[in-house]
């Protein structure tokens, strides 16, 4: 399984967002070839509750911080500042995601390999369905 093969699979979670009318981002956590969690948004239900902070937040319920290290995080959309800090403390070690947000994250700090735009015209069709229903 590659990239392209969890984003895909990030996509279909996300396009369940669309039906509770929260924003359609999702992210994954993988660890060699095996899906860890999954999250979507929830900032409509709660104040700030991105997928990427969802994600951390179920998985370290089940597993050390030092097991995320060798995870590779997958999200629909650029991750925040925010979440872009949550990334570097659990030291993930890879991070591919579909559209560029324009956060202009920095993303040489530790070591994190960086993959974008993968599905990306998918992505953002279906931000775009989102935005204008």
């Amino acid at each position: 399984m590659d990239d392209e093969f969890w984003m895909a699979r990030a996509l279909l979670i996300a396009n369940k967002a669309l039906s509770i009318n929260e924003l359609p981002v999702s992210a994954i956590l993988v660890y060699d070839n095996f899906e860890i969690s999954y999250c979507l948004n929830s900032c409509y239900i709660y104040n700030f509750c991105h997928a990427e902070s969802n994600v951390f937040s179920r998985a370290c319920f089940y597993l050390s911080k030092n097991f995320l290290s060798e995870c590779t995080l997958y999200v629909t959309l650029e991750p925040c500042v925010v979440c872009f800090s949550f990334i570097c403390y659990h030291r993930i070690k890879k991070l591919v995601f579909g559209v560029r947000s324009g956060s202009n994250n920095k993303y040489c700090s530790n070591n994190i390999k960086v993959k974008s735009g993968v599905l990306e015209k998918e992505s953002l069709k279906l931000l775009k369905k989102f935005f204008i229903v």
